[in-house]
C-alpha cells in the first residue's frame, strides 16, 4: 500500500513490525521468530476482513506489547471494527480485545499507554475525533472483560494521538492537530478506568506555525517511471512522552530556496 504503515516496538528480547496486514517477530540476533497476517491475529475474514493501519507499541513497565488494527470494512467507509491486541510473547500468544464497532470508518486507530491506561484515538465521520481509555491492569492480567471511558466523536478535535510514555507516571497524554492549524491541543487524562469517578480530561492547546498540506512525496522509480507516497496529511502521526517533554511528528509543506516546487517535509 502507499503508505505502507510501517512501523515496530522492540523489548529487551524481540522486535514486533507491522507493515500493512503483515506481522513478523525478529529477535536481537536477527533471527525470525514468527510471521503472520494481521487479519489471522484479529480474526478477521470474509468480503470485509482487515482493512491495516496497524501500530505496534511496547511498555517495559508492564512488559507487554501492545497493537490497534481497523477491521471488518471497505474502501468505501464503513463499517468496521477497532480490536486490541496485547502480548507477553509476540511470536506465540496475543489476547483480542474488540474496542468498538461502528457503521462509519474509524479512520488511523493510533495508540498509547500510561502506567494505568492504554488510550486509542481514530477519526470518524468528517474527521471527529473520538478516543477510548481502557484500564491497563486488566489488560495485562488477560480479563475477559476490560473496563474503559470513551470521548466523542469531537469534531473540533481531530487525528488524536495518544502518547507513547518511556517515563512512568498514571497521568495519559495525547496531541492532536486540526487540519491546516496553527496550534497543537494537549489533552491530560486522570483516573483509572472502571474506578469511581470516572476518567476524565483536560484540553491545554499551545501555538506552532500554521501548517499546510504537502503534495504527494516523489519516491525513487522501482518498474515505473514515477512513484508517488501519500503524505497529504498534516495530522500528527507520533507522540512520545519522556521526562516531562513531547516528541511528535507531522508532515509539512515546505519550498527551498533552489527548488523549483515545494514538498513533502
Amino acid at each position: 500500500g502507499d503508505p505502507p504503515d510501517t512501523n515496530l516496538a522492540a523489548s529487551k528480547d524481540e522486535v514486533v513490525e507491522f507493515v500493512n496486514r503483515n506481522a513478523e517477530v525478529w529477535n536481537h540476533g536477527g533471527t525470525k521468530l514468527a510471521s503472520f497476517t494481521l487479519n489471522s491475529l484479529f480474526d478477521f475474514s470474509g468480503p470485509q476482513n482487515g482493512c491495516g493501519d496497524g501500530r505496534v507499541v511496547y511498555d517495559a513497565a508492564s512488559g507487554e506489547f501492545f497493537a490497534s488494527y481497523l477491521g471488518h470494512c471497505s474502501p468505501h467507509g464503513g463499517p468496521s471494527e477497532v480490536d486490541l491486541a496485547v502480548s507477553r510473547n509476540p511470536a506465540k500468544v496475543w489476547f483480542i480485545y474488540k474496542v468498538s464497532a461502528e457503521q462509519i470508518l474509524q479512520d488511523q486507530p493510533k495508540i498509547g499507554f500510561s502506567s494505568d491506561k492504554v488510550v486509542i484515538g481514530w477519526n470518524v465521520a468528517h474527521g471527529a475525533g473520538q478516543v477510548v481509555a481502557i484500564q491497563k491492569a486488566g489488560l495485562v492480567a488477560g480479563a475477559a472483560s476490560v473496563p474503559d471511558d470513551f470521548w466523542g466523536p469531537d469534531i473540533s478535535r481531530k487525528g488524536v494521538d495518544p502518547a507513547v510514555q518511556l517515563s512512568s507516571g498514571k497521568t495519559a497524554y495525547a496531541l492532536y492537530h486540526n487540519p491546516g492549524a496553527g496550534s497543537v491541543g494537549l489533552l491530560t487524562y486522570h483516573g483509572d478506568p472502571g474506578v469511581s469517578p470516572a476518567v476524565y480530561y483536560t484540553d491545554t492547546g499551545f501555538s506552532i506555525p500554521k501548517t499546510v498540506v504537502a503534495p504527494w512525496a516523489v519516491q525513487p522509480s522501482v518498474g515505473k517511471s514515477t512513484m508517488l507516497l501519500d503524505t497529504e496529511d498534516d495530522r500528527l502521526q507520533e507522540a512520545v512522552w519522556s521526562n516531562n517533554q513531547f516528541f511528535a511528528g507531522l508532515d509539512d509543506y515546505c519550498k527551498y530556496s533552489t527548488d523549483s516546487k515545494g514538498r513533502a517535509c
